[in-house]
């Protein structure tokens, strides 16, 4: 039995398929392993590096005033108790953990912000063809962001005055005109009732 012609040009055809397969294939990891795209482009963002070191601070603060506030009610314990030492020993204590507790606010802070950071991040990466680089607007924008969050709250009034240009009126502002404030007036002494 003789292979018809049909069956000879059919086994040429497959191996021409195969090569074209394989050419495919190999042009395919080709172009792929090209276009590679940096799969954590939030590394390069200053931004995200700052948080994450804003919120390792902060994780610091909260274990270092766990450990004072620890230490000082150990220290209240051990007190006598009509002496002023356990009642400074317990007020600092609650200092301590005040400033614990909002150190952890701050962490649940960040984290948040870090997330949210890196979803922006991996979003802009995405979509440019070009490789992730910080934006310096970006930047400068977070940096005063920084500087007021970590910036005194207390201000002086007299400096606000000046600072405005006006004129600061003692008078008016409740204080004697020698820059003391006034005296509340003292009870009547009298009768002894």
């Amino acid at each position: 039995m003789k292979p018809s012609l049909f069956f000879k040009n059919q086994l040429d055809c497959s191996t021409w398929n195969m090569y074209l397969c394989r050419f495919l294939v190999s042009f395919l990891i080709f172009f792929v392993a090209c276009e590679q795209k940096d799969p954590k482009p939030e590394l390069k963002d200053k931004i995200y590096q700052d948080m994450i070191a804003q919120k390792g601070e902060a994780e610091r603060i909260m274990k270092e005033m766990e450990t004072k506030a620890a230490e000082v009610r150990k220290t209240a314990a051990e007190a006598r108790i009509n002496t002023g030492v356990k009642e400074k020993a317990e007020r600092q204590a609650i200092e301590f953990e005040k400033t614990r507790d909002k150190m952890a606010q701050q962490m649940t802070y960040w984290k948040i912000r870090i997330f949210e950071r890196l979803k922006y991040v991996r979003t802009l990466a995405s979509k440019n063809a070009e490789p992730y680089s910080s934006n310096s607007v970006e930047l400068e924008t977070y940096e005063s962001e920084k500087k007021l969050r970590q910036a005194k709250n207390a201000w002086d009034l007299k400096a606000r005055f000046k600072e405005t240009g006006f004129d600061y009126n003692p008078v008016l502002m409740g204080e004697a005109p020698g820059g003391k404030p006034k005296e509340k007036p003292k009870p009547a002494e009298g009768g002894g009732h």
